[in-house]
């Protein structure tokens, strides 16, 4: 959730009394809608109940801002706006809004608020998986927030460990860090989820989801250059279907259990030619998942030669090298990695 809690604020006004005249705490209503995005200008609205002989208005900003307003002759009914012109970010305003009322008597009140045109928290987080589990998140936001909060929870939304941190001057919104410990035992970590919080009310949030399962299995041989499953090989996918299914039942509802397929290849012949080929090995192995009732979502995607499990020189016969990868996961299980493509969608 990006928003505010609130974009409108209503402040009754309470006048200190000059004159023995009586007035009311709601002779005159202030409304701040100080909350807004990035491309609108903070308002202050008065609201006269009472006729006013004249009023004025003076406010300036921490930051340098500032409003004015003098009228004579309001009446009852009457609605004054004054846009509140400042730069981009949070601004604290103070000042004093004097009245005098046509049928006698006036006051003054000391106006204090923070508004705020910067719009929705800009969260950027980097989250490596094996930090994430170590109990680290580093990120940053456009503008420093006054706290984060981290929730880790395990399979079924149990609670596994929560840590909040505060911010504040000195602190560089853009390289933040927030650090946790699971209690040893607590169960496995199967979601993440940072919310951070800026003074305003503003929030953003992200959630990460570690758990990964990775599917053992004896290797398919292709037939050189080929991409085609045989009968003599198939075998070796219907033993891993059961597990499959077993995971995919485990972790289904701890966010998009998606199964991935990574084709490789040894570096005999063109990276090119590896690339395409290791792909088109990749969606085979995941076609015939399909056809036999995986109903999990499956990306898969060719690596080629890129991510060699054992590094060769080139043009060199590495049986190793010639694999796939069955992992599954709720998020992309080479995240992180320098390995430059994207996943395809199965279905």
């Amino acid at each position: 959730m990006r928003h505010p809690r609130s974009l409108l604020l209503i402040v009754l006004l309470a006048l200190t009394l000059l004159l023995p005249a009586a007035a009311r705490a709601d002779d005159i209503d202030v409304e701040l809608d100080g909350v807004v995005g990035k491309k609108k200008t903070p308002v202050l609205t008065l609201r006269v109940n009472r006729k006013v002989k004249s009023l004025q208005l003076e406010l300036t900003s921490e930051q340098g801002g500032r409003a004015s307003l003098q009228r004579r002759i309001v009446p009852a009914g009457g609605k004054l706006r004054i846009p509140l012109q400042a730069t981009r970010g949070l601004h604290r305003w103070s000042g004093t809004l004097s009245v005098a009322f046509a049928d006698g008597g006036d006051g003054e009140m000391p106006l204090s608020f923070t508004t705020s045109n910067a719009g929705p928290l800009e969260l950027k987080a980097r989250g490596e998986r094996e930090k994430l589990l170590a109990g680290e998140l580093e990120f940053g936001v456009d503008r420093l927030p006054v706290k984060a909060r981290v929730s880790v929870s395990g399979l079924g939304g149990t609670v596994l460990a929560e840590q909040e941190q505060s911010f504040g001057e000195g602190d560089d919104a853009s390289a933040l860090k927030i650090v946790w410990t699971v209690p040893e035992g607590a169960g496995e970590i199967v979601k993440i989820e940072l919310k951070v919080e800026d003074e305003v009310g503003y929030h953003n949030g992200i959630a990460y989801f570690p758990w990964q399962v990775v599917i053992p299995h004896e290797e398919v041989i292709f037939a050189s250059g080929k991409s085609e499953i045989t009968a003599e090989e198939a075998p070796k996918l219907e033993a891993v279907l059961e597990q499959i299914r077993e995971m995919a039942r485990k972790y289904g509802s701890t966010g998009d259990a998606t199964l991935w397929i990574a084709g490789h290849t040894d570096t005999v012949a063109a990276p090119d030619f590896n690339q395409k080929l290791s792909e088109a090995r990749a969606l085979a192995i995941g076609r015939y998942f399909t056809r036999k009732g995986i109903t999990l979502p499956i990306r898969y995607r060719g690596f080629g030669e890129s991510a060699l499990a054992v590094a060769t020189p080139d043009e060199t016969d590495e049986a190793a090298n010639r694999r796939a990868e069955y992992v599954i996961a709720a998020e992309d299980p080479y995240v992180g990695r320098a390995v430059s493509g994207s996943w395809k969608k199965l279905r």
